[in-house]
């Protein structure tokens, strides 16, 4: 008998609370998953038992977040919800509105514990230790000690490990007597995170975690001395770090999620002010949790600085956004001032420039150009097909599992008008998705077979349809075959589909003479 553990993804239809090493026993169906990085698709059926707890670290670092959380609620507001996702990455109080203001207004790294998170924890730390112990040696290997207790509070992600690892190299790098080398610690992170996982290759938040980093590295220190002949070299640090990150991570966004916001640059500068005193005063609030007026006290501070971070966010509102037809232009203006000021890039910002003007005189029109008439959309586990009626409405089959994913495909084939959703069944990479296509567009009716619910649908038209049921819209006929109207037991069926699936919504099409 062979065992082997491998990493599968697992779909809950239910909320539970579960904590990082927690023992739980369910059933499910296993399925083939998309994903490179798991070995398949575990969807769970309804019974769940936990069988043990994490150990006490585990248990003790889930309470602190978890009271810090409570802290946070409290103030019901967009301000207070950011601070524990600058602090610990803790994104489960923000709206999915303050979500995509953050990331349209080029802020959303904010809420992802990141290199320069660690830097500002680890300058703090440094400092308090500086007041109580002499011994440098002994100084760091504590301030280590305590950046990796940070780093189990926080939760491990991609970007969490690099900026950890980073931070680990810079403090050996000290210890030894060496000059801290930024680049060498950046380049020995990613190393060996890759060689631990190389899946965290295709990760975006990894990637834009290291091209932020990589632009503090090597453009800022350019940016920052063209700058200096007519800026306060205090002002000119802050515009070239927000310049240099924004430059290298504005290309890979685009490409990515479709757009970029245009503002990118200054709303960081203005922010940058304040990342520093909330990520400190946060800091101290967690720390200083057993002393409840204390903690409290600092997050006030801490809140009240946040809430110029969430108004600035909510301007993005108000502001242009590139999109991707435009992700040419900004390559080529990021091409152009890597040519013009940092010496060690022009031959290659040349042979670039040289390339992407022959791409944009070969290259054809994007897909699906504009005589599609089904789309597929890329939802990951799941599906989400879209049906044209005309430039921009649309009928969409089922939602997938990610709203961000079939939001973007939705904008990306201009879609704004949604006369019907039909959600086929009671399964998370079916319909978990459905906000997403809510999302600023005109929404008509909503199909289910009866045995979906979900908060966002509430303000909505659910029908609840079956065998026998019929619509036009526009040119599309529909009509629904399964399942039956009267009740019947799906488990009984035969094949190996579970009860849910056996109920799902079967429905026929029909598009002129095609069906």
């Amino acid at each position: 008998m062979i065992s082997l553990k491998v990493v599968i993804r697992v779909l809950i239809p239910k909320k539970v609370e579960l904590i990082p090493g927690d023992l739980v026993q369910f059933q499910g169906r296993l399925i083939k998953s998309k994903e490179r990085r798991v070995a398949a698709l575990l969807i769970a059926d309804e019974e769940f038992n936990q069988l043990s707890k994490v150990g006490a670290l585990g248990q003790l670092l889930a309470e602190i977040r978890s009271k810090f959380r409570n802290q946070a609620a409290v103030y019901e507001s967009d301000s207070g919800a950011l601070i524990p996702g600058m602090i610990l990455g803790d994104t489960s109080l923000q709206s999915e509105e303050f979500t995509k203001q953050m990331r349209r207004s080029g802020l959303a790294h904010l809420t992802a514990v990141s290199g320069a998170n660690f830097a500002i924890v680890s300058a703090l730390v440094f400092f308090i230790l500086r007041l109580v112990i002499s011994n440098l040696g002994f100084r760091i290997v504590t301030t280590g000690l305590i950046l990796f207790l940070f780093l189990l509070l926080v939760r491990p992600s991609p970007s969490v490990l690099r900026a950890g690892l980073m931070a680990l190299v810079v403090l050996l790098a000290i210890a030894t007597g060496n000059r801290a080398n930024a680049a060498a610690a950046l380049s020995s992170a990613v190393i060996v995170l890759l060689l631990f996982d190389p899946f965290q290759g295709q990760d975006p938040g990894f990637i834009l975690s290291v091209l932020a980093t990589a632009g503090l590295i090597f453009l800022s220190p350019g940016i920052k001395a063209y700058l200096l002949r007519f800026l306060p070299s205090w002002l000119a640090e802050i515009v070239a770090v927000s310049t240099a990150a924004t430059l290298l991570c504005t290309p890979y966004l685009i490409a990515f999620t479709a757009q970029a916001p245009l503002l990118a640059i200054a709303f960081n500068i203005v922010t940058s002010l304040l990342v520093a005193p909330v990520t400190v005063l946060g800091f101290l609030s967690v720390l200083t949790l057993p002393i409840a007026f204390l903690s409290e006290g600092l997050f006030a501070i801490a809140e009240f600085l946040a809430r110029w971070i969430a108004y600035i966010a909510s301007l993005s509102v108000q502001t242009p956004t590139l999109s991707l037809s435009h992700q040419l232009l900004l390559i080529t203006l990021a091409l152009v001032i890597a040519v013009l000021f940092f010496a060690p890039l022009r031959r290659i910002g040349i042979a670039a420039l040289v390339a992407l003007i022959l791409f944009g005189i070969f290259s054809k029109a994007s897909f699906p150009g504009d005589a599609w008439r089904i789309v597929q959309c890329d939802v990951g586990q799941g599906d989400a097909l879209v049906l044209k009626i005309s430039a921009s409405s649309a009928l969409l089959f089922d939602a997938g599992p990610d709203p961000d994913l079939l939001d973007r495909c939705l904008k990306s084939i201009g879609i704004k008008h949604l006369p019907l959703i039909v959600l086929s069944h009671n399964h998370a990479d079916h319909y978990y998705g459905v906000s997403g296509a809510l999302r600023k567009r005109e929404i008509g009716q909503i199909w289910s077979n009866g045995n979906i619910s979900r908060e966002e649908l509430s303000n909505y038209e659910v029908l609840k349809v079956g065998a026998g049921d019929i619509a036009r819209i526009d040119d599309v006929s529909l009509e629904v075959l399964w399942p039956p109207a009267a009740a019947s037991n799906f488990s009984n069926l035969s094949g190996d589909g579970s009860q849910e699936n056996n109920r799902s919504l079967v429905i026929l099409a029909q598009v002129g003479q095609v069906k």
